[in-house]
């Protein structure tokens, strides 16, 4: 059976579901976190996968840049308790923005496996084998 990746773009990112349980989330050159733009990708997100179990794989630019207010909000709270994302890569070409990310997951820690990196290689490798051990073991 062939899988044909579905597809939605918001300002900000390309969302592509790669398969079933992968969401590729790509943040567009000059992307600028908002709060409100941070919620849209959110929002198209949980349309795209659903009440399935899934991961994310994210890539940031270097050229990202953000407001104060995006650090300052909760974007996974809606997702919390549900066990529906199990693990997260994301891939950030920018030490700066490298820093406030690893800053705003201790102030609002996930639930999933996480993986903070600038090497998309290292972060496909990390994915693939946290799929296939959820995959063999569960969550």
């Amino acid at each position: 059976m062939t899988i044909v990746p579905t597809e939605a773009d918001t300002r900000i990112a390309t969302l592509t579901c790669a398969r079933p349980d992968l969401l590729e989330i790509r943040y567009k050159p000059g992307v600028h976190f908002t709060p409100e733009t941070v919620a849209e990708v959110q929002a198209a997100r949980r349309r795209m996968m659903g009440d399935r179990s899934y991961a994310t794989f994210t890539v940031i630019p270097a050229d990202a840049d953000f407001t104060l207010e995006t650090m300052r909000e909760d974007h996974g709270d809606g997702d919390r308790g549900q066990g529906r994302v199990l693990a997260s890569a994301i891939v950030v070409r920018s030490t700066l923005i490298e820093r406030l990310t690893h800053v705003y997951f201790k102030y609002y820690p996930q639930l999933q496996r996480v993986l903070i990196t600038d090497d998309e290689v290292e972060a496909r490798a990390w994915m693939t084998a946290q799929l296939e051990e959820i995959s063999r073991m569960g969550s």
